[in-house]
């Protein structure tokens, strides 16, 4: 059993405000809210309706917008029941997803589920999308009532009647809510459910919260449920994520006398662990592990090398790094374009800016595609080498392979032109940015605010930091100290 998926993975609450789960009443009777099905959309029969259109917090001519934002302000769910249903019949009026979905936020604080479902069919009938949040609403509706045992029903029925796919993001929901009452044999179905479907559990441990998983874990043991190969990998991958690699080996070796048997993906969590830290002696630890690894026929793949070459380049081992990528190379490992962004970034730091263009040149060889960040490496590069008009055709390059531009990619130039003197060659390529649909942010304006300060002209200074302020981007500490340096400058002139 994977722990990540079962715990609180609140991202999803941020995009659903009106889900809250509550666990203590039962559900109203079906008596009191009904759908009649008496025309082509339904009518929802309330205990009373609208005696006339004065009643009514709607004008005639109302739009959507203004339905739903009545129907979300309205504290009593009868009442809003009782909109929706007026709001039905108004000629020309037809829900869209979002309405639908108030409409079963409001028949789920009540518990009408028969309700709800037949409010399910009109949206499939009248074409609206449903998606994770719908589903999200039942199971809501679900946990508040306590029917357990029947949410796994739901999902399924969904996805039946539906198409509707239960992703990542429900399971969690789904396991959170299990979880929080205890109900670890249905975590147990509902996890196994998520594995058959390929969908991968780690919410939980994403969110750092491995103490929980922990405790969550012996819930499980004293329960009777065996731990899995995910389970344990999901925790590996906890630890490491925390820095906690002496507990990360300490764990596996305690699993491994319950019989786990560990596999590449946790020992390449290992590795990965010990050599992002940037820490010589870890990255020394991975590399043995990775060679002992090889000598029981466990070979490194991809991922082994991207770590360990990755930890290499953050312990400056540079050239330990280059013969790490031709021991890949040699063994029929194929690089990546993360392989290959590292290593050019790496000769970058420290001039080569030739031996990085051939490792690009490596790069198209081997049909790894190129992307944004390595053309952003080398612009850097040529830039902080001076070398101007190299990383201007580096520039132009990117549009002719078809790699967009981004503000990184603009902002890197713009800065190496104006520390050039090139400031109209800078002023042209941030309307050019501008033309891109790409906003020029603090760093471009600080960029050209420097190259004035230090030309003492301190009015296109001022004129730069007003520019900013009156689109939106707010000066930081480095445009303040900027200019209060280039004040201080001119009165030293004086």
């Amino acid at each position: 059993m994977a722990f990540s998926s079962c715990f609180k993975c609140y991202p999803w609450f941020h995009h659903h405000p009106h889900l809250a789960f509550s666990f203590s009443n039962k559900p109203t009777s079906n008596s009191t809210l009904s759908v009649a099905s008496t025309r082509q959309h339904h009518s929802l029969i309330a205990t009373q309706s609208f005696s006339s259109s004065s009643s009514v917090p709607l004008s005639s001519n109302f739009t959507p917008d203004q339905l739903l934002d009545t129907l979300r302000r309205q504290s009593d769910e009868t009442a809003a029941l009782r909109l929706f249903d007026w709001a039905s019949k108004q000629p020309n009026f037809k829900p869209d997803s979002s309405i639908y979905e108030e409409i079963l936020r409001k028949l789920g604080k009540v518990g009408s589920i028969n309700s709800m479902k037949e409010i399910l069919q009109e949206m499939k009938v009248s074409g609206c999308e449903i998606n994770t949040g719908t589903l999200l609403i039942f199971i809501e509706c679900y946990a508040k009532f306590e029917l357990y045992d029947e949410i796994l029903g739901i999902v399924e029925w969904m996805e039946v009647e539906f198409g509707l796919e239960p992703d990542t993001l429900l399971f969690n929901f789904l396991l959170n809510a299990l979880v929080d009452v205890n109900k670890l044999k249905l975590v147990e179905t509902a996890h196994s459910s998520m594995i058959s479907r390929g969908i991968k559990p780690d919410g939980f441990i994403e969110e750092g919260n491995l103490d929980g998983a922990l405790r969550v874990k012996e819930q499980m043991v004293n329960a009777g449920c065996t731990a899995t190969n995910v389970t344990v990998n999901v925790l590996v991958h906890g630890f490491c994520k925390e820095g906690r690699i002496g507990e990360a080996l300490g764990f596996i070796n305690e699993m491994s006398n319950e019989g786990f048997f560990p596999d590449k993906f946790t020992f390449n969590t290992v590795v990965n662990g010990l050599c992002r830290a940037g820490h010589e002696n870890q990255v020394e630890e991975a590399t043995k592990l990775a060679r002992v690894l090889t000598s029981k026929g466990m070979l490194p793949d991809v991922c082994t090398f991207n770590s360990l070459i990755q930890g290499l380049c953050l312990t400056r081992n540079h050239a330990i790094a280059m013969e790490l990528y031709e021991e890949m190379m040699n063994k029929g490992c194929q690089p990546d374009e993360f392989t290959y962004n590292m290593l050019i970034d790496s000769l970058c730091c420290r001039g080569k800016l030739q031996e990085a263009l051939s490792l690009l040149k490596q790069m198209e060889l081997s049909g790894c595609a190129r992307n944004v960040i390595t053309y952003n490496t080398l612009i850097d590069g040529f830039c902080k080498s001076k070398r101007i008009e190299e990383a201007e055709e580096i520039f132009d390059q990117m549009e002719l392979q078809g790699v967009s531009r981004n503000s990184v990619t603009y902002n890197t130039l713009i800065d190496g032109l104006c520390k050039s003197r090139r400031v109209e060659d800078a002023a042209q390529l941030m309307d050019q940015m501008i033309m891109e649909g790409l906003k020029p942010d603090k760093f471009t304006h600080n960029s050209m605010l420097t190259y004035f300060c230090r030309a003492g002209d301190i009015k296109k200074a001022a004129d730069i930091v007003q520019t900013m302020t009156s689109n939106g981007c707010e000066p930081d500490i480095v445009t303040y100290g900027t200019l209060i340096g280039g004040c201080a400058r001119l009165v030293d002139l004086k």
